[in-house]
């Protein structure tokens, strides 16, 4: 339980830093970890897909397709042998398309650089090249030890149409809330926004009466209409005891 904690928290840390809300479900979480700890997890798996909001919780056996890797040549690796074209080599390694230099730099061969006007060719041993991983787009990874954690943060129009249904509820129920209703109060529930929103959360106005104890959903604002931005869209909910 205590290892599931951890992979909560890192994906809650992650969301932060890739901006994307808790409430905002997400398509997939991949876990990197060795088989028998994966076994060990299997039967938490629900409980960590809930807390995580993904579809789906899968196992890979590392985090390498996730990462997109450059390759950088240092200034002071280059300095004492090029001199004044050491900027100008470590400039045009930065240009190079990645794909161009992993072979070489991977087989640990020296690499080929052209540069400069006139043009000039050097050889660059691999060693000398440091190499950094990033995150691809759409994802985010963090490390636990040896193990770590993938989000696919990509989010088609299911996906972003059931996080502002969620952002609803949770707006709705503030407004239930400051309106002084009980919990067991149904409620005659009226919601203003555009045409774009509105097409977003038709399809979720079941899920949205049944967690807010709504009879009823009209749209257009009532009296007394509170004002919500969620995410950039204007929402305007309106509560009556049924």
């Amino acid at each position: 339980m205590s290892r599931l904690r951890e992979f909560v928290e890192l994906g809650h840390r992650l969301r932060d830093e890739g901006g994307v809300k808790t409430r905002q479900p997400l398509k997939e979480a991949i876990l990197v970890l060795p088989e028998e700890s994966w076994r060990n997890l299997e039967p938490l798996l629900p409980l960590l897909q809930s807390e995580l909001n993904v579809k789906s919780v899968r196992r890979a056996p590392s985090k390498d397709p996730f990462l997109a890797r450059t390759f950088h040549l240092p200034l002071a690796k280059l300095g004492p042998k090029f001199r004044g074209d050491a900027k100008v080599i470590a400039e045009t390694v930065e240009h190079i398309s990645p794909d161009r230099l992993a072979a070489n730099i991977d087989a640990r061969k020296p690499v080929n650089i052209e540069y400069g006007n006139p043009r000039k060719m050097v050889e660059i041993p691999a060693e000398w090249f440091e190499v950094r991983a990033e995150p691809k787009k759409n994802f985010a990874a963090g490390d636990l030890g040896k193990e770590a954690l993938v989000l696919n943060l990509e989010l088609n129009e299911e996906l972003k149409s059931e996080g502002f249904a969620r952002e609803v509820i949770r707006a709705v129920q503030r407004t239930r809330k400051e309106a002084g209703l009980k919990v067991e109060d149904s409620i005659e529930l009226r919601l203003e926004m555009d045409e774009a929103g509105w097409k977003m959360l038709e399809k979720h106005l079941h899920w949205v009466a049944e967690e807010t104890q709504a009879k009823n959903i009209a749209r257009g604002a009532g009296p007394g209409a509170r004002e919500w931005d969620l995410d950039g869209v204007k929402v305007r909910v309106s509560v009556a005891k049924a």
